[in-house]
């Protein structure tokens, strides 16, 4: 066990897991009381205590109970059920509500083997890339690669005037992004009629939720921050990067700077 847990602690710490925890952990003291060991009580209370505090939790797999606990409790934390879609929904409700993200930003194993064979395409072959890039995106009438410092490509896709209106940091952004643009477009109800600044948006958290590069394989590495919590709770993280191929999984640019647009 990973003993200072960010995920689940400070601003992102998970109250009714608290809760549950510090019950299980007041009965198991109790018992240990009951049949007089005293001094191990102690002991145990303290260090279990401490491991609540600094971990978010004791007992293994909380945050997957404390998700089945009623309505009633969980609303009596301050946590509310994923709405059930309907217009207009923030971009994280809306993607929570049609089951693309978990309350951990995690997608459904079935969404992420998707993701990852349609953009495996794009990744392998950049006329495929390009004819998507113009297909989803108005008024888009070339794109272009340049290489980067890092020996990486740059990603652009310009409108009649040569303005950019959208960029990629690598081949990889971009295809995830054209997979997670298919995805988004026949998931969401309300997709096409949208503003440009909540696809992006939209398309940036379910990008987020994915685990593996689809260059080179490996789980993408996320520093230590805030994150949506177990129970409902929710915070951007910074960075998240594919080590290997030295590029982040999503630009700040694509995510609004007033995070109730969000949530």
């Amino acid at each position: 066990m990973r003993f200072h847990n960010p995920r689940y602690t400070g601003t992102n710490r998970c109250w009714p897991c608290t809760a549950v925890n510090v019950v299980l952990l007041g009965l198991g003291t109790a018992a240990l009381y009951a049949v007089g060991g005293t001094i191990l009580a102690i002991a145990v209370f303290t260090l279990g205590g401490a491991v609540i505090m600094l971990h978010g939790y004791l007992i293994p797999g909380t945050p997957q109970l404390t998700r089945a606990l009623p309505e009633s409790i969980l609303v009596a934390f301050g946590k509310n059920e994923t709405d059930v879609f309907s217009s207009n929904l923030p971009a994280t409700k809306a993607l929570l509500a049609v089951g693309l993200l978990d309350e951990d930003y995690r997608l459904p194993d079935e969404i992420e083997e998707r993701i990852q064979a349609t953009a495996a395409k794009g990744v392998n072959d950049s006329d495929v890339l390009e004819r998507a890039i113009v297909k989803k995106f108005d008024g888009v009438v070339e794109v272009s690669a340049r290489r980067n410092l890092g020996g990486g490509e740059n990603w652009f896709a310009f409108d009649t005037d040569e303005v950019a209106v959208r960029q990629w940091e690598a081949r990889a952004v971009a295809a995830l992004d054209m997979a997670v643009i298919d995805l988004l477009a026949e998931r969401i109800p309300d997709w096409d009629d949208r503003s440009s600044a909540d696809r992006t948006a939209m398309a940036a958290l379910l990008r987020y939720g994915l685990q593996m590069c689809p260059v080179c394989g490996n789980e993408f590495a996320e520093p230590e921050g805030q994150h949506r919590t177990c129970c409902g709770g929710r915070s951007l993280v910074g960075e998240r990067r594919c080590s290997a191929c030295d590029y982040a999984l999503v630009d700040q640019n694509d995510l609004p700077t007033n995070v109730e647009d969000l949530a």
